[in-house]
């Protein structure tokens, strides 16, 4: 059995520290990184061989330069991105196949440091979404509105967030709530601290096709606007 080491300098016989030596250094979401996947004995030397290598992530978003591809000479290396803020990534080789016939073991890299991107843009989210980091495709939530009841206050919630839509701490902006006419907030401006704020708001007029709010900057860190999807509201 071999293993795949994606390493930092590769350190045959080292057995102890899974055959290489130096230390990661936090990536930031979103820039790639090279990582070199290699094929090795249970001592941690080069095997020269050629099999079949698939990468994944605990990063749901994760890419890489290349996937399913075969070693040349026993080694390769590729760009890893990692989009989601997380204080404990993980990329995992798996092996097939080669020339040598060999059967390899899974290789999990130790955890990655994964820091925010700079402050970029506002994020809303009203009941209902959740923030996901990293799903760009879908706004950085999660998605699952119900009809809101006209009279009844309910809380919305403002982040500042990188490209990815991690939350980003240092974001400090005051923001604002553009709202309907049909509608009030108990605070239609705030201050983001730490990445967040919070506001209230209540619908007063019934609107079955939805209202929607858009928050913007006033003052502070220029953060592109972001809108709610369509809030249905019912009469009470």
């Amino acid at each position: 059995t071999c293993a795949l080491p994606i390493y930092e300098t590769l350190w045959p016989g080292n057995t102890g520290a899974g055959g290489k030596s130096g230390s990661k250094n936090p990536k930031t979401a979103g820039t790639s990184f090279p990582i070199t996947i290699v094929a090795a004995d249970q001592f941690w030397n080069l095997v020269n061989d050629n099999p079949v290598i698939d990468l994944t992530s605990n990063d749901t978003f994760a890419s890489f330069s290349l996937n399913h591809y075969n070693l040349s000479n026993g080694s390769i290396t590729v760009m890893a991105t990692l989009p989601t803020a997380n204080g404990d990534a993980h990329i995992t080789a798996t092996a097939s196949g080669g020339i040598r016939g060999l059967t390899y073991a899974n290789y999990t890299s130790s955890g990655i440091v994964v820091n925010p991107a700079g402050q970029t843009k506002l994020q809303i989210l009203v009941p209902g979404e959740t923030a996901w980091p990293g799903n760009v495709g879908a706004g950085g939530k999660t998605s699952s509105i119900t009809p809101f009841v006209a009279g009844t206050t309910f809380t919305v919630t403002v982040n500042g967030v990188d490209p990815y839509f991690n939350l980003v701490n240092s974001a400090n902006a005051l923001v604002h709530l553009a709202l309907p006419a049909a509608s009030y907030s108990v605070s239609p401006a705030d201050e983001i601290m730490n990445g967040t704020t919070q506001f209230v708001i209540n619908f007063i007029a019934a609107n079955a096709s939805g209202w929607q709010i858009t928050v913007s900057t006033t003052a502070g860190d220029a953060l592109a606007n972001d809108q709610s999807p369509l809030l249905p509201v019912n009469p009470s």
